[in-house]
């Protein structure tokens, strides 16, 4: 497998582009089997604000393993009921 350099020289067998949620995920997993990972991003600075809306039960799955699910669900802002609608079409209830 061809290595990519990374910054002043170091070497990493994996480039991941984008630290968002799938990325850090990604580089989490990736160093959990013993495989050299380097993340980069555009943004100069870390979001400070959640974007997510839910945690599907598979990511759970995959954020136990590496023992962080625990923490985040703790974390979040937990919602009785979540109601979806078209766009454009009123909820009625």
């Amino acid at each position: 497998m061809a290595r990519a350099p990374g910054p002043a020289g170091f070497d990493t067998d994996v480039l991941i582009v984008g630290a968002g949620p799938t990325g850090l995920t990604l580089a989490r997993e990736l160093h959990t089997l013993g495989v050299g990972a380097w993340l980069v991003d555009s943004a100069p600075d870390a979001v400070h604000e959640s974007r997510a809306l839910a945690i599907q039960a598979r990511t759970l799955e995959v954020l136990a393993r590496n023992g962080l699910a625990d923490d985040l669900v703790a974390a979040g802002d937990p919602t009785g009921t979540l109601l979806l609608h078209p766009s454009g079409s009123a909820a009625t209830g």
